[in-house]
């Protein structure tokens, strides 16, 4: 056992143990999910239930679209502002944050509106929902906050008060979309109960973040001087190439809904959901994770610390894969008895996709990949590693689904994730030769610099 003491170092323990408080909140929140999904599922039926899969994946796909990644530029650069207890910068950062998820919110809004007959019509095959999918889009007016807020609360350490907020929150959605389910059985009311959740979400989360930054900084940001110590430039290309990310990364989101519902029914569609539901769990309880290690990482990155990076981020891909390949086999055996269980007789295709589905899981091996290239100054390289990845799924969607349909689309998400994995050992290579550069040795002496105006 010398061998596991010697992977599990402190650095990585105490990285778990920041994580512990989340790992355990998810967990929680896991069941009240699975809760949640079998109300609805069951209440709603399949139809509708692909119905409101893809009404929901119209608005997270325009976001995505349109997004700018402002929570990976927020975690950077209030990492470095909180580092040297710089209040001026700090603010800056969240004036900036939020400036940027209102206007991203209501850009992919417009987009929403404005193509709601198009979508509605050729992705849910019904004008009618037209409607359902611009109130859904509704949710984009209150949850501009998200980004900065978690930002804030991650970089302070507060991960007992975000496993107790995700506890909560999770309590609240099974309450009222659950009991909108229980009750009306209706689209529209349980969209409805959609954009409460996120707005109480929203507005929690605000004010959790302003409470947090006045306890750090002695001040509420809002009421810090302000000025513009802030590098511009540095901002707009983290930005633009997050932008890129996001654009290029919408092939591994829920586009996959979408096309698969320009050429099958909801009820197709809502037997993959089905199935991916169980993939989101997963991923939802290994988030933690990746949040700790995202601040853990942009602080030794901005103490210059490459060697310690090194370490850490091998560490978690061989901690990822010896838990990563016995629970998708794991979850691949029991499929069948697992939809069954949940879903029961009315989604006869679920069992089949999630045996499909069930190794993408495996892209976790790579969790740390995106926040370390952005914490050392390197976010091109996430950009090269999504062109890669989408360019693979894109054209297996294209070629598969047609014909396929759902077991397509499944095969074509396998790929796309597995593709994760092996571009590994070529990156950290790259980061090794990079951290051991006279280049990232300027790179880090410019962050005090930049901090301090």
């Amino acid at each position: 056992m010398g061998w596991w003491r010697r992977l599990l170092d402190n650095r990585l323990r105490r990285l778990l143990r920041d994580s512990s408080w989340m790992l355990g909140s998810t967990a929680i929140s896991a069941v009240l999910g699975v809760v949640q999904v079998v109300l609805v599922t069951r209440l709603l039926g399949p139809n509708r239930y692909g119905e409101l899969a893809l009404i929901m994946a119209i608005s997270t796909t325009v976001r995505q679209l349109v997004g700018v990644r402002t929570w990976e530029w927020a975690m950077k650069e209030f990492a470095a502002a909180h580092a040297r207890h710089d209040a001026r910068y700090a603010a800056s950062v969240v004036r900036r944050g939020y400036a940027a998820g209102i206007v991203v919110n209501a850009v992919a809004l417009t987009l929403v509106v404005a193509t709601a007959g198009f979508t509605s019509e050729r992705f849910v095959h019904d004008g009618g929902a037209a409607t359902l999918v611009v109130g859904y889009g509704c949710v984009l007016l209150v949850n501009w906050t998200y980004d900065m807020s978690f930002a804030v609360l991650r970089v302070s350490g507060r991960f007992r008060f975000l496993a107790l907020q995700q506890v909560v929150m999770s309590l609240v959605r099974i309450i009222v979309t659950g009991g909108s389910v229980i009750i009306w059985r209706r689209l529209d009311t349980t969209v409805a109960a959609y954009i409460i959740v996120e707005l109480l979400a929203s507005l929690w989360l605000g004010l959790a973040a302003s409470t947090i930054f006045r306890l750090e900084f002695g001040e509420s940001w809002w009421r810090v001087e302000r000025g513009n110590p802030m590098v511009g430039g540095r901002m707009a290309r983290l930005l633009a190439i997050s932008w890129l990310i996001d654009t290029l990364k919408f092939a591994g989101g829920r586009v996959d809904l979408l096309v698969l519902g320009w050429y099958r029914s909801p009820f197709v569609v809502a037997n993959y959901q089905a199935a991916w539901n169980f993939l989101d769990i997963a991923q939802r309880v290994t988030q933690p994770i990746t949040m700790v290690a995202f601040a853990d990482l942009a602080k030794l990155a901005a103490a210059g610390e490459g060697r310690e990076m090194l370490r850490t981020v091998g560490k978690l891909s061989l901690l990822a894969l010896l838990v990563g390949i016995p629970s998708c086999a794991l979850l691949a055996l029991i499929a069948g008895p697992l939809c069954r269980l949940f879903y029961g007789a009315d989604y006869p295709d679920a069992a089949a996709i999630l045996q499909i589905l069930s190794f993408s899981l495996l892209w976790l091996v790579g969790l740390w990949m995106h926040p370390s290239f952005v914490s050392i100054g390197k976010s091109q390289w996430s950009l090269e590693v999504v062109v890669v990845m989408s360019g693979i799924k894109i054209a297996l969607l294209a070629l598969l689904t047609p014909s396929y349909g759902a077991h397509g689309v499944a095969f074509a998400n396998l790929i796309y994730c597995l593709t994760m994995p092996l571009l590994i050992p070529i990156y950290l290579l790259r980061m090794k030769r990079w951290l051991s550069s006279p280049q990232y040795a300027s790179f880090t002496s410019q962050q005090p610099e930049a901090a301090s105006g």
